[in-house]
C-alpha cells in the first residue's frame, strides 16, 4: 500500500487526552479520558492511586493523587501516547507562569503560623503581569476544574500558584547547593532557623520563641521593600568561609551601602535569575558594584597571590601563606577601603 493510499484509507487513531484537577487539598488528582468518555488511571505511573469525585459523573472515578512537586515534573514531563487535555494545559500553564515568576525574582520570603506551628515559604510576588496572567488562565478554565471549588474560577489558580511559587524557589536553591547561614554553625538564632527553612525540604520550622517577632519586622520590610524600591547602591565586601579539607574560601559578596545586615553572594549574580535576586532588594546594579569594587582592590590582593576568575568572580581557596597576608595585611588596608570583610 502507498504512503498516499495509507494516508487516505486508514483512519489516525484518536488519543486518549491527560486530564488534571487541582484539589482543596493542596494535591492534584490526574487520570485519562479516551475518545469514548472513559476515565482511567490504570497506565498512568506518578503519584499515588486515588480517587476522584466527579459531580457530572456523579460518582468517583480512579486517579493518581499528585503532590505540588509531581505536579511540575509531570508538566516538565507528560507522559507518552497521550494528548493533554483542557485541565492539563490549565495547569500546566500555570506551572510555566510560576517558573518564569521564579526566575525573574518574583518571590520574597515569608513567614506563616498555622495550627500552633510556624512556616517559612517564599510568597509570590503578584505584578500586573502575573495577576494577568492568571486571570486569563482562571478564564479558560473547563467548568470540571472548579467543581470541588464552589464554581470560582481564581480561587482555583490563586490557590495553586503560590505552592507552586514556593516549591520551584526551594527546589533550584536546593539543586544549586545555595545555603543561606553557615552550616558549621551548632546553635540557630531565629533568623537562622527561618533563612534554612527557606532551603529545607519542607516548610515547617522547629520551635522557637522568636518567630512572632520576625514575622512582623519580616512583614514591614516586605510591605515597604514592594511599596518603594531602595536606590541605595550596592559595595563590595568579603566572606571568609572555611571548608572542610580545604582551608578557608574566600567569597566575593555585594552589601547594601544602607544596611550592613543585607549581604547576598556574588555566586548568585552568575546563576539563572541572579540579577532578579538583587533587584528585588535593591535597584541599583550589583554587576556594575563587583567590577568597580574588584578594580579597586585587585592590586591589593595580588600582593599576596589572590587572583579571583575574570569572569563570573566568586571565590578563590587560599593557602596558608594567603590566610596570613589576607588577616595580617590585606584586612586592615580593605578596612581603611571601606571594604567590609
Amino acid at each position: 500500500m502507498s504512503a498516499r493510499e495509507l494516508t487516505h484509507s486508514t483512519p489516525i487513531p484518536a488519543l486518549s487526552t491527560l486530564e488534571v484537577l487541582w484539589q482543596p487539598d493542596a494535591s492534584a488528582a490526574v487520570f485519562t479520558r479516551s475518545p469514548e468518555g472513559e476515565l482511567s488511571a490504570g497506565h498512568l505511573h506518578v503519584g499515588m492511586p486515588s480517587v476522584a469525585d466527579l459531580a457530572q459523573h456523579g460518582h468517583a472515578v480512579a486517579a493518581r493523587r499528585l503532590s505540588v512537586g509531581d505536579l511540575v515534573r509531570l508538566a516538565e514531563s507528560p507522559p507518552a501516547g497521550v494528548a493533554l487535555g483542557g485541565t492539563a494545559q490549565a495547569m500546566f500553564a500555570i506551572v510555566k507562569l510560576a517558573q518564569g515568576a521564579v526566575t525573574e525574582g518574583l518571590v520574597h520570603p515569608q513567614l506563616e503560623y498555622d495550627q500552633r506551628r510556624w512556616f517559612a515559604f517564599w510568597a509570590a510576588t503578584l505584578d500586573d503581569t502575573v495577576e494577568t496572567a492568571l486571570a486569563q488562565i482562571a478564564a479558560a478554565l473547563p467548568s470540571v476544574c472548579v467543581e470541588a471549588w464552589d464554581g470560582d474560577r481564581d480561587a482555583v489558580v490563586h490557590d495553586l500558584y503560590p505552592y507552586l511559587v514556593d516549591h520551584i524557589a526551594r527546589a533550584r536553591l536546593r539543586a544549586a547547593g545555595v545555603r543561606l547561614t553557615n552550616p558549621s554553625r551548632r546553635t540557630r538564632s531565629t533568623i537562622e532557623l527561618f533563612l534554612d527553612g527557606l532551603t529545607a525540604p519542607a516548610a515547617e520550622l522547629p520551635d522557637n520563641n522568636g518567630y512572632s517577632a520576625l514575622e512582623r519586622k519580616l512583614t514591614k520590610w516586605v510591605d515597604d521593600g514592594l511599596t518603594q524600591l531602595n536606590p541605595a547602591p550596592w559595595k563590595l565586601a568579603f566572606h571568609l568561609d572555611e571548608r572542610e579539607g580545604d582551608g578557608l574560601a574566600l567569597e566575593v559578596w555585594l552589601q547594601a551601602s544602607d544596611d550592613a545586615t543585607l549581604s547576598l553572594p556574588a555566586t548568585l549574580l552568575w546563576g539563572e535569575g541572579g540579577d532578579e535576586v538583587f533587584a528585588f532588594m535593591r535597584s541599583s546594579d550589583p554587576r556594575k558594584a563587583v567590577i568597580r569594587g574588584l578594580a579597586d582592590v585587585e592590586p591589593l590582593l595580588a600582593e599576596g597571590g589572590i587572583v579571583f576568575a575574570e569572569h563570573e568572580p566568586a571565590e578563590v581557596l587560599l593557602d596558608p601563606d594567603a590566610v596570613r597576608f589576607f588577616l595580617r595585611d590585606a584586612m586592615p588596608r580593605l578596612d581603611e577601603l571601606a571594604v567590609p570583610v
